[in-house]
């Protein structure tokens, strides 16, 4: 029988589902244990599920020895995280909840290139505000200090319409109050026309920075009395709003 031989080998630390590399020195050739397979004179793979510890056996001259070679297995994490899919824009922060398993720490990017300073976080279950309407892809990176995984969900901050009409206004030249207008948010366009009470158009624009001060089509102002409006306003939809009422003028 051949005399022994000192043989050494070197494990590895892997993810689960990775492969790991194994290498072995101290002799001519090597065998390894079932698992391991083999890549080249003193080098061999591994996949394993869970923590292993393999043989190698190592002959040279004739003379052999043993060494063994662990591969510690770290669950991998799973990424995942819940948000709703639509806000409206008149609440536009989103709550996020982290869903994931195996993992130790986190790191979220909002897709918020509007707000950087504000875009990350490392909270396990952060909220981000978003100031305008859009569609935004959320990531998260989810880590356990050796394997990571990451996920990506998108979120829809959607314009909220508004508009607004009121009831009198003063077009008396102080300074205050002296222009009549509907106002909100996300609008498209506008059309107001105003009508006194026998149906006489007096004002039309389609130009929603144009507003009617009190005056009829000839520019003369008007006197203290009660008229029509009416306003059709496309919001950025393209749905149609029409609005019919009644503006004191006041002078």
């Amino acid at each position: 029988m051949g005399a022994s031989i000192s043989i050494t080998a070197t494990g590895d630390t892997i993810c689960s589902g990775s492969v790991a590399s194994l290498t072995a020195s101290g002799a001519t050739t090597y065998t390894w244990s079932a698992g391991a397979t083999s890549t080249g004179t003193n080098t061999a793979t591994a996949s394993p599920a869970s923590t292993t510890t393999y043989t190698v056996t190592g002959t040279s001259a004739g003379c052999s020895g043993t060494a063994t070679a662990t591969v510690a297995v770290t669950a991998m994490p799973v990424a995942s995280f819940t948000a709703p899919f639509t806000t409206p824009e008149i609440n536009p922060t989103v709550p996020f909840t982290n869903t994931s398993i195996n993992a130790t720490s986190y790191l979220w990017n909002f897709g918020d290139l509007l707000n950087t300073s504000t875009n990350t976080s490392t909270e396990t279950n952060p909220s981000h505000t978003y100031t305008q309407a859009g569609l935004y892809c959320a990531k998260l990176v989810a880590s356990n200090g050796t394997c990571v995984d990451s996920t990506l969900r998108c979120v829809e901050i959607t314009a909220e319409f508004t508009f607004y009409i009121p009831n009198t206004f003063t077009p008396n030249r102080d300074g205050s109050n002296e222009e009549f207008y509907g106002k909100g948010t996300n609008i498209k366009s506008c059309e107001t026309s105003i009508y006194n009470r026998w149906g006489e158009l007096l004002f039309n624009t389609t130009d929603m920075n144009l507003h009617w001060t009190g005056k009829n089509t000839n520019g003369e102002f008007l006197k203290s009395d009660v008229y029509v409006y009416a306003i059709t306003v496309i919001d950025y939809l393209g749905n149609e709003h029409k609005y019919i009422g009644n503006i004191t003028l006041l002078n």
